[in-house]
């Protein structure tokens, strides 16, 4: 005890020495001075050390550092080189030995710490070296990693944000032009939220949406991404799917919110697009997903919100106004059909779509694509694999990125649809 220890390690067990820092021996009061300030220093609830000019530790202390390895006395003589490396922490300290204050959040063996440096300066001012404190910070880290998640998913429905569906969504993109494989995006629309918003309640609204949100999570893989993609729309990456399994998704999807047993009811429209068949790009993708979700929903809101007479009554100008035609009735016919010819920027397209009304002389479709009257195109039935020719009789005006348009058939041809029961007025016109 006789001897004042420079620049070695602390040791616990003796409060009368302090490493790295000589004692003040000078009177009387050394023993009790010294203690006090070794227990001040090993109470405090932080690391403190010092360093010289090449960041070579003098001296630690603190109550934090019993949780730590190496030791306490093992950490003296090594530098920050040893422990940070050449970068990082150690490359901002050159700061403190320029002068500088330096305030740094360094993530060591698991635990967060937020560290003041400061130049440590001997009697004449000058810089001798460094001087920092640390502390343990373990509610900032279940802060930070709070504030982290919710900045990368939706506070309600606890999917992924919008955000963190396009950085997957352009990740995905990406290893997919590397290796060749498809993929498919598949968007969702909760149907009448407002309808349920108003009758039910907006707690209602979001107890709908959590809904529909618990079935996606359940019903997509670990690998996929799903995510709320606006109000009342939802987002689903499927890594490596085809169209039969992206189909495969959405009807569990659909089916699994019919049978979940909650009130109100739900029910969800659903598009889906393809890479690479429907687009190379994100917004390419996202379009045609989008259209394909517009479709579906006006399809389904069409057949249940309009009644045939008044099909019969709007179509029945789509396709002229001769003898036959009038003969011809319009059914509120809900048909798959392949469309295929040329836009108006003559470029070849074949469109899958759905009829709203079809008769033995044509029928009114949605397509995406830009067309003129008078324009001759090919519609098939996929089921049957029968086409027929007809030409563009009527232009709707376009809504959602599509239109609706009236074909007019070059010939009669009520076999052409499947129905069971024809129309007395289709029954004369049979080959």
């Amino acid at each position: 005890m006789g001897r004042t220890p420079t620049r070695r390690g602390p040791s616990s067990h003796h409060d009368s020495e302090i490493s790295g820092l000589p004692l003040d021996r000078s009177d009387a009061a050394f023993g009790l001075r010294n203690q006090e300030l070794v227990r001040l220093l090993q109470s405090v609830p932080a690391i403190i050390w010092t360093t010289d000019e090449n960041l070579r530790i003098t001296s630690v202390w603190g109550s934090s550092l019993p949780d730590l390895n190496p030791m306490p006395h093992e950490l003296t003589g090594t530098t920050l080189y040893d422990y940070f490396g050449t970068s990082g922490f150690t490359a901002t300290l050159l700061h403190a030995l320029k002068g500088k204050s330096v305030n740094y959040d360094a993530d060591y063996k698991g635990r967060l710490f937020s560290i003041r440096v400061e130049p440590l300066r001997n009697d004449e001012s000058r810089i001798i070296g460094t001087v920092g404190v640390a502390v343990d910070t373990p509610d900032r880290r279940e802060s930070d990693q709070r504030i982290r998640y919710l900045a990368t998913h939706d506070a309600l429905t606890d999917l992924s944000s919008y955000g963190t569906f396009l950085e997957a969504f352009d990740n995905e993109l990406q290893r997919s032009d590397r290796t060749g494989r498809q993929f498919a995006v598949v968007l969702l629309d909760l149907d009448h939220l407002k309808e349920i918003n108003d009758h039910y309640g907006h707690l209602a609204g979001s107890r709908a949406l959590c809904r529909l949100a618990t079935i996606l999570k359940r019903t997509c893989r670990t690998v996929d991404t799903a995510a709320r993609y606006g109000g009342d729309e939802f987002a689903a990456l499927l890594v490596e799917a085809d169209e039969a399994i992206a189909s495969c998704v959405a009807h569990r999807i659909k089916t699994k919110l019919a049978e979940d047993g909650g009130n109100p009811s739900l029910t969800v429209s659903v598009g889906m697009a393809l890479y690479p068949r429907d687009g190379y790009s994100t917004e390419n993708l996202l379009a045609a997903a989008d259209r394909a979700l517009y479709r579906n929903k006006l399809r389904k809101s069409l057949h249940t919100k309009i009644d045939a007479a008044s099909v019969s009554d709007r179509d029945s100008r789509a396709g002229g106004q001769g003898p036959e035609r009038r003969r011809s009735e319009r059914l509120s016919l809900d048909v798959t059909v392949v469309v295929r010819g040329e836009s108006i920027e003559k470029q070849s397209f074949q469109e899958e779509t759905f009829t709203i009304s079809a008769s033995a002389h044509g029928a009114l479709v949605l397509l995406a694509k830009k067309l003129a009257l008078g324009q001759r195109l090919f519609l098939k039935n996929p089921k049957t694999q029968d086409e027929i020719e007809g030409r563009i009789a009527r232009l709707g005006p376009p809504h959602g990125g599509l239109a609706q348009v009236g074909i007019e058939f070059l010939r009669a041809a009520p076999e052409f649809w499947p129905v069971n029961c024809l129309p007395e007025s289709w029954m004369s016109l049979r080959q």
